[in-house]
């Protein structure tokens, strides 16, 4: 596809949308603030009789205004003059605020109490270089006291044979890694497989499909991954939600 019309300083680019989406045209320009917050606000973007017409996404260049907001005050924050936010808000659908109408709110020990390290699935990729299609990548979810390992360029005999002492191994040592503070964590249920081919891509795949199971059973946590791909490389050949 091309640009069906022309408008103002738009122009069409060669850019790789996160996560790995496909457009068949992708234009920049440059739009204010206070108008962009308009027509998105007014459903302007996307509407075929506007301006943009089959808008399917929306794109910054650069740092998002929210995160660099974020970023300057943290998480929390409070009003300098809420009295007269308060009588400014009558009759008012919302307000909106300058950064200099903000305060830093020193956080306390009740915020975001339930964002603790158990709520964190833990991935890793490795491989021999030498040999890349010896691989391993193994997949703990702490919150389901599961933990899945898969690995790559053993014979299907040889790890069947393998299985059950790698299995329990495991499920020692990420037990007792759960175990903190004289809590007891619950024994770790662990799940041992093995892919046959040549190339990381089985293997990727089948982190995937785990880790959609995981976001279907637990949604809400944050992946943490250690991978010596690099994080471009292990998006071309993963699925788009990584």
């Amino acid at each position: 596809g091309d640009l069906e019309r022309q408008c103002g300083s738009v122009a069409r680019v060669l850019r790789d949308p996160p996560r790995n989406m496909k457009h068949p045209c992708l234009v920049e320009l440059e739009i204010g603030e206070a108008e962009f917050q308009q027509q998105r606000g007014e459903g302007a973007l996307g509407d075929r009789d506007a301006a943009w017409p089959r808008v399917d996404a929306v794109y910054e260049a650069e740092q998002p205004l929210d995160f660099d907001l974020v970023c300057r005050l943290g998480s929390m924050v409070k009003l300098l003059a809420p009295a007269k936010a308060e009588e400014e808000s009558r009759g008012r659908g919302g307000l909106r605020f300058a950064m200099a109408d903000l305060a830093v709110e020193t956080a306390n020990a009740e915020y975001l109490r339930g964002l603790v390290p158990i709520r964190n699935v833990y991935l890793q990729l490795c491989f021999d270089k030498a040999r890349p299609s010896r691989a391993f990548c193994g997949i703990f979810a702490p919150a389901l006291a599961e933990a899945w390992a898969c690995f790559a360029g053993l014979g299907r005999a040889e790890g069947e044979s393998m299985r059950p002492s790698l299995e329990q191994a495991l499920a020692e040592q990420l037990t007792q890694a759960g175990t903190s503070a004289g809590v007891v964590a619950p024994v770790v249920h662990v799940e041992v497989s093995f892919v046959v081919g040549r190339s990381l891509t089985a293997l990727v795949q089948w982190a995937d499909q785990r880790l959609q199971d995981v976001r279907r059973r637990d949604g809400g946590g944050v992946c943490v991954l250690c991978s010596q791909l690099p994080t471009g490389e292990l998006r071309g050949i993963s699925p788009s939600f990584w």
